[in-house]
């Protein structure tokens, strides 16, 4: 059986954790070193052009094409906004300059497939409950069949599971409208939260257990993505019940347990869509992928079994 920790070789340490609400976020350290430079979607988000494909579009890809001079990383979890319909990205991807890229995407607006809207991204990433389902499933389609399509009706299930459980309404059962409703009570949970010097990823639990990993090569692109990261973590910890308890005693070493866990799980190393190659992992208890470039791992993220979803 090979491992993730049989194909990368990364060595991280767990920082003291921060609170924030329900929220614990335990920063990452590592030593690994870093890729060659790239550009994160934040950065250039000017320079992304979007489209379907040409006379024939299909939900699962999307063509994106960067007229940026350097690689661009897009993450796993983005949301491109528009064209027919709102799409998520299956795996992380770094897109070579002015080269269209057939990009694996699911749909996160069941309710609209018509015509083509301007092009945007999301300000936030999609909530890690939404982003563990689809990985999980695009895992599983790449030790089955070769493939990095997801279960799209699971994706569907679960966004509509978030609309249900904090009662948000979509004429088009966007996963976006209800982030949107919901971004206040997010804002105000992760006010003030920043990572500190030297920070390379993120460990977040709440009551429910472990949210998400995300890990990155180097402090900048966790700090281009901190934002959105932070607004789809949060996600997971707005309840609008009254008396909702949200405590855990998950400490130091239940995150080394964790992150030792990750680098233990059956691991499948693939092509990337672009530049460098793909791990995807999982068991019962863990899920996830890495993208990795020139000896570096430019993102690698993870779930728990639940994701940390209180329903």
């Amino acid at each position: 059986m090979t491992t993730l920790n049989d194909i990368i070789d990364l060595a991280v340490e767990v920082g003291s954790a921060v609170e924030a609400g329900p929220l614990r976020l335990f920063p990452l350290f590592a030593t690994a070193p870093s890729a060659p430079g790239y550009l994160s979607g934040p950065e250039a988000a000017g320079a992304i052009a979007v489209e379907e494909h040409d006379g024939a579009a299909e939900v699962p890809e999307l063509v994106l094409t960067s007229g940026a001079a350097l690689p661009l990383l897009l993450l796993e979890g983005e949301t491109i906004l528009g064209v027919k319909q709102n799409r998520t990205l299956n795996v992380s991807v770094l897109c070579l300059p002015q080269t269209p890229t057939v990009i694996p995407v699911s749909c996160v607006e069941a309710g609209r497939w018509g015509a083509v809207q301007p092009v945007s991204r999301s300000p936030r990433l999609s909530p890690s409950s939404l982003r563990a389902a689809k990985t999980r499933s695009v895992v599983n389609s790449v030790r089955t069949r070769a493939s990095k399509r997801s279960d799209q009706n699971l994706v569907w299930e679960t966004v509509d599971s978030y609309a249900s459980f904090l009662a948000c309404a979509s004429p088009t059962a966007a996963m976006e409208d209800v982030a949107s409703a919901t971004a206040p009570e997010v804002a105000a949970l992760v006010e003030g939260l920043e990572p500190v010097d030297g920070q390379r990823g993120v460990l977040v639990v709440t009551a429910g257990g472990v949210v998400a990993l995300d890990l990155f090569d180097k402090p900048s692109t966790l700090a281009a993505y901190w934002d959105g990261l932070l607004a789809g973590y949060a996600l997971d910890a707005v309840d609008r019940r009254d008396g909702a308890s949200a405590t855990t005693e998950f400490g130091p070493a239940d995150a080394r347990a964790f992150l030792d866990h990750v680098l233990g799980t059956p691991a499948t190393e693939t092509g990337a869509v672009a530049l460098g190659t793909e791990v995807h992992f999982g068991d019962d208890d863990v899920t996830g992928g890495a993208l990795v470039w020139d000896g570096a791992v430019v993102h690698l993220a993870a779930f728990g079994g639940a994701a940390g979803r209180r329903r």
